[in-house]
């Protein structure tokens, strides 16, 4: 099976890059979903711990970070975005 897609160019040009970055975008959620699950259940990972602008260390709320990741998997369901296999 071929699927094709056409865009008048330059006048749809964001919409070709959407199309084109598509998979990229996936694996960004999938990367950010991975960082929070690491940090939840490892307590590693990019959130353990960061300095701000002012040099001050951070890190992150577990609770926060929970509801952060929940929303990304009912917003990926409700606008149809697959798993990777």
């Amino acid at each position: 099976m071929t699927a094709s897609i056409t865009f008048n160019l330059p006048q749809e040009a964001p919409e070709h890059m959407a199309a084109v970055k598509g998979l990229d975008t996936i694996l960004l959620l999938d990367d950010l979903i991975n960082e929070i699950r690491s940090f939840l259940k490892h307590e590693c990972g990019q959130f353990k711990s960061w300095r701000n602008e002012e040099g001050v260390e951070c890190t992150a709320c577990p609770e926060t970070l929970e509801k952060v990741r929940s929303l990304i998997w009912e917003m990926r369901q409700a606008r149809e975005i697959p798993d990777l296999p």
